[in-house]
């Protein structure tokens, strides 16, 4: 500490009190700081240090000083303790006139305190209403309100009151019309959240997100929330060929025409893909319009158990596979992050769907019958049959 004063202590010297600012403070104190300890998750260093400033003021104005006291609290809420940041904070805003941006921050710093709080909370259901809280102080920006909205919706959530998280966090939405695409992007991934807490089926979920397509936020927040694999959705399916697994010759994506081709990537020995083929097994015999192909992840210390597989679950759909493991290229091809993993690519040759694995076998079937009906031509309109047609 002797040394961080003695720094300090310098800078004032060669800059005259009026020039002197804040950032120029923090840098001297976080340069003094080691690098590995400024950077340890939960560190308070660089928060106590800042603290141990509030008492002088360095030459700074007014408005430095409250900066300096932010900052202050920010660097709390960084290392994880709210408390600290609503006993910095709220004697604050009680000087801060309204239409202040400082107001806007510190209201900001303090809501994000109340969700810090919620998070570490043994118990989230008793912890106070945040809208009301913030009420109570006065009036705010509305991404201030719209925050407050927000961890309003995640105490409801940790209630159970889904429908109730979903109105709070259509409120946050409707405050933040206005404002900028980034804003209510946290909003919307929250969003997303409570409907699948609510189990809200995906196909729903995507329908609400098409409604709002022209909010300029809606792309972003759906790329932030997809998986690489996810992602791959509607592109072309990379060409694919790969060699038998239980017999000569190789398997390649062309070689199918015109009807829907469903990738299973699995492994002999992985649990959890036991209800993923048993799913398959029976969509095989009742599905004749879809061409299944398995894609084995096993190296060759496994791969001699795919015939006591095979005949174990009755498997008819064809099974290859480099017998690489995960060390092969088609998992890269595909961003297969875990197995069991279900790609559908449709007729024609774009990825249609992922994530189509449901908590049990019934389910998996469902969300594949779903996916296919998808895949299905529309059927003719006899309103549209031409004059030469008509008797």
């Amino acid at each position: 500490m002797r040394l961080l004063f003695a720094i300090l202590g310098c800078l004032l010297f060669a800059v005259p009190a009026a020039a002197m600012s804040v950032d120029e403070l923090v840098q001297a104190i976080v340069e003094e700081i080691p690098e590995d300890e400024l950077l340890e998750p939960g560190s308070t260093v660089l928060a106590e240090r800042l603290d141990a400033l509030a008492g002088d003021e360095f030459g700074l104005d007014q408005s430095g000083i409250l900066d300096l006291r932010l900052r202050t609290a920010e660097a709390w809420l960084d290392a994880g303790y709210p408390g600290k940041v609503i006993e910095i904070v709220r004697p604050l805003l009680d000087d801060l006139a309204e239409d202040e941006p400082e107001r806007e921050r510190a209201g900001l710093a303090l809501v994000a305190a109340w969700g810090v709080r919620l998070e570490q909370s043994e118990d989230p259901t008793k912890e106070p209403d945040a809208q009301q809280a913030l009420a109570e102080i006065g009036s705010f920006a509305p991404i201030v309100e719209a925050r407050a909205l927000s961890v309003n919706a995640q105490r409801l959530m940790a209630e159970g009151d889904h429908a109730a998280a979903l109105d709070t966090l259509d409120q946050a939405l409707a405050l933040l019309k206005d404002g900028t695409a980034r804003s209510r992007v946290p909003v919307y991934a929250l969003r997303v959240l409570a409907m699948e807490a609510a189990e809200i089926d995906p196909a729903e979920i995507d329908a609400w997100f098409d409604e709002r397509k022209d909010d300029p936020a809606v792309p972003l927040v759906r790329s932030a929330l997809l998986t690489d694999g996810q992602k791959l959705v509607g592109q072309a399916a990379p060409a694919v060929t790969l060699p038998y697994a239980d017999r000569e010759g190789k398997w390649t994506l062309t070689m199918e025409h015109g009807r829907p081709v469903l990738l299973y990537f699995f492994t002999t020995w992985a649990d959890t893909c036991v209800q993923v083929t048993q799913a398959l097994v029976q969509l095989q015999a009742t599905n004749k319009d879809i061409d299944i192909v398995a894609i084995s992840l096993d190296t060759k210390d496994t791969i001699g158990r795919l015939g006591d597989y095979r005949a174990r679950f009755g498997i008819e759909f064809p099974i290859t596979g480099e017998v690489l493991g995960w060390d092969g290229e088609i998992d890269d091809q595909f961003h297969v992050e875990a197995i069991p993993h279900l790609v559908l690519i449709g007729p024609d040759r774009r990825i249609a769907a992922v994530d189509l694995i449901g908590s049990d076998t019934q389910n998996t079937l469902k969300l594949l019958e779903q996916a296919l009906q998808a895949q299905a031509p529309a059927p003719a309109d006899p309103g549209a049959a031409g004059a030469e047609d008509i008797p």
